[in-house]
């Protein structure tokens, strides 16, 4: 986004495009959830739909980055983290892909994250982003990976065989 626009936005309240109202609607039908953390007050907000996404009960995240923390797997933690920290640092655009903490009632689950960070006066006061569930695409991406490595594996037999030659009982 060109950085008039979002600083024009930032001034009116972005009524120059849709309303909040169509922008939620939106929003849902793409499944997206939408979230925000303001550094001054270390406020996270998520909506209801990022809330549905990370299978909490509408208006129960406790809206704090220890909360968000705690939903990202542990083994995924550190990546996360540190595209925060690149983004914070440089100022580019957030983009993690993690899994969910494990939970006994549910499969496996995937968020892709993405954010921008908005400063005002020169400095980061907030990042503002989204969330979707990636879970379908990534078993997809982990099933196609699979698929080729058994390819792999059976082209490595077919050569080994051309290879080697023929079976000791055919040759006389």
């Amino acid at each position: 986004m060109n950085e008039a626009v979002r600083q024009h936005e930032l001034q009116d309240g972005g009524s120059s495009f849709l309303d909040l109202a169509s922008m939620r609607i939106a929003l849902e039908a793409g499944e997206v959830g939408v979230w925000s953390w303001d550094f001054n007050t270390s406020t996270v907000k998520w909506s209801a739909y990022l809330e549905q996404i990370h299978g909490l009960a509408p208006g129960s995240f406790e809206g704090t980055v220890a909360a968000f923390q705690r939903e990202i797997h542990p083994e995924d933690q550190p990546d996360v983290l540190a595209a925060v920290q690149e983004s914070l640092r440089t100022g580019k655009p957030y983009h993690a892909l993690y899994r969910l903490t494990p939970r006994d009632d549910q499969d496996e689950r995937w968020v892709e994250a993405m954010a921008s960070v908005i400063q005002r006066d020169g400095e980061s006061v907030q990042m503002l982003g989204i969330c979707r569930d990636i879970t379908d695409r990534q078993k997809l991406l982990l099933e196609l990976r699979a698929r080729a490595k058994q390819q792999e594996t059976a082209a490595r037999l077919s050569e080994l065989a051309l290879t080697v030659g023929r079976p000791a009982e055919t040759i006389r």
